[in-house]
């Protein structure tokens, strides 16, 4: 995304940073760096607060669903990150191999399925909002959903971040059908 926040800081223009913390707990729980999950810190409020330091973002968009996340999120610009730390989230970040939603894979995809919108439903879904997620894949077209997947790889293949795609498609499909 360098490239992009780039282009945006040069035309002065403002970046809203969207799933920042989607698989965040998976993230932080693989992060081996003892001290990013013992600061006090949900896995959410570390990942918003790196995106937060990112040169070029100046929001992070959150969900927040009851009070206690709103006073977490609220908590986000006081936490102090040491520059190890950032280091160490963005080696973490690179390496989790999640979705930016750059659209790669839809390209790539011979048989059309709906990539994006699947794994952003299996966020939802991860998020709490269970109901709304699985509604949102029912309404997908059967042909775009995950069974409809040939399994022929050419999404992983072009994908930057290396999602495990077909994995993260069956996953969804068995928590989200």
């Amino acid at each position: 995304m360098e490239p992009a926040l780039q282009a945006a800081r040069q035309r002065d223009m403002g970046i809203v940073a969207m799933k920042a913390a989607l698989r965040a707990e998976e993230m932080v729980a693989n992060a081996s760096d003892p001290r990013l999950k013992k600061t006090g810190y949900s896995a959410h409020q570390l990942c918003y607060r790196f995106v937060l330091g990112v040169p070029g973002v100046h929001a992070v968009t959150c969900g927040m669903v009851n009070l206690t996340q709103v006073e977490e999120n609220l908590a986000v610009p006081a936490i102090d990150l040491a520059a190890a730390d950032v280091e160490h989230l963005r080696r973490v970040a690179a390496a989790s191999r999640v979705c930016g939603f750059c659209g790669t894979c839809l390209d790539a995809c011979p048989n059309g399925i709906a990539v994006q919108d699947i794994l952003r439903f299996q966020g939802y879904w991860g998020h709490g909002h269970r109901e709304a997620a699985r509604a949102e894949y029912a309404a997908l077209p059967p042909a775009r959903q995950a069974p409809a997947c040939g399994d022929c790889g050419r999404c992983e293949a072009a994908c930057p971040a290396r999602v495990p795609i077909r994995l993260r498609l069956r996953e969804a499909h068995h928590a989200l059908a």
